[in-house]
């Protein structure tokens, strides 16, 4: 019975679920999970139904991912998914309040693994850079839609804006390669500010010296003219069109203008390297 109810309520077939739930009511009426599945049957139900409640649906459907996972196992996804769409639906077109930020189309796309959804709810929000949560949920749609350049940059603006917020949900990134450099730049014997972070990752990825920044973030700080002045310097020594010493000594007083310890770690990666 419960495997038939599993796939019944994974393909959405509810009229077929709520046979097999009276079922197990009538012979195994004190079955330890017969509580938590008719909760998933009553939210299938309502797949057809306007959303009256949506802040009553987010609480429920939220409610559920648990024992969605416990019972459905693998295929709890192919139940949450249209669960989630349906919300994302309803939710589409609110604005983004930050004392409620869940209550935003953008977390229900999320949650239904809709990036391209992720993505337009938050760029349809004329001032999303100044919301850390938009802005992290837009780095996690990018990463999963392969746009991995632009993560990086909207995570750089993260650390420039909100350096505490970036560095505490940076450990959790869906972009290993991020994590793995974080972890890097976390281990340094010299303990630098997280918000030096872009530069210190400009310093030891070659690739970023080639990306153009495709967005146009309000940082508010200097330390994207830092990491301006940095990225010209760096460009420079590897055309090797211009004196490498006068290069070379730009590039110094400019990290050196950025953190006096970033400046003592550079020099002494730059000694161990020639």
């Amino acid at each position: 019975i419960i495997n038939a109810l599993v796939s019944a309520l994974c393909t959405g077939n509810a009229t077929k679920a709520e046979e097999l739930i009276q079922l197990l009511q009538k012979q195994h009426p004190s079955h330890p999970q017969l509580l938590h599945l008719q909760k998933l049957l009553t939210a299938k139900q309502r797949f057809n139904q306007p959303v009256k409640d949506i802040a009553h649906e987010l609480n429920e459907l939220r409610s559920l991912n648990a024992p969605a996972l416990k019972l459905l196992g693998n295929e709890a996804q192919n139940y949450r998914i249209p669960l989630w769409q349906r919300l994302a639906k309803a939710l589409h077109g609110q604005r983004f309040n930050p004392l409620k930020p869940e209550l935003h189309c953008s977390f229900a796309c999320s949650e239904a693994t809709d990036w391209a959804g992720v993505r337009e709810a938050v760029e349809n929000e004329p001032h999303w850079p100044q919301h850390f949560i938009l802005a992290l949920r837009l780095c996690k749609a990018l990463y999963f839609l392969n746009e991995l350049e632009t993560a990086i940059e909207i995570w750089f603006y993260l650390f420039w804006q909100f350096p505490e917020k970036a560095a505490a949900a940076i450990s959790s990134a869906k972009n290993p390669h991020l994590r793995d450099r974080w972890l890097a730049f976390e281990n340094l014997e010299e303990e630098l500010n997280p918000v030096h972070f872009p530069i210190w990752m400009l310093l030891t990825d070659s690739k970023l010296i080639h990306y153009l920044p495709k967005k146009n973030l309000p940082v508010s700080t200097v330390h994207r003219k830092n990491y301006h002045t940095i990225h010209q310097a760096l460009l420079l020594k590897q055309k090797k069109t211009e004196s490498p010493q006068n290069v070379e000594l730009e590039l110094r007083i400019a990290i050196k203008k950025t953190d006096e310890d970033l400046l003592k770690w550079y020099l002494k990666r730059y000694s161990e390297s020639f």
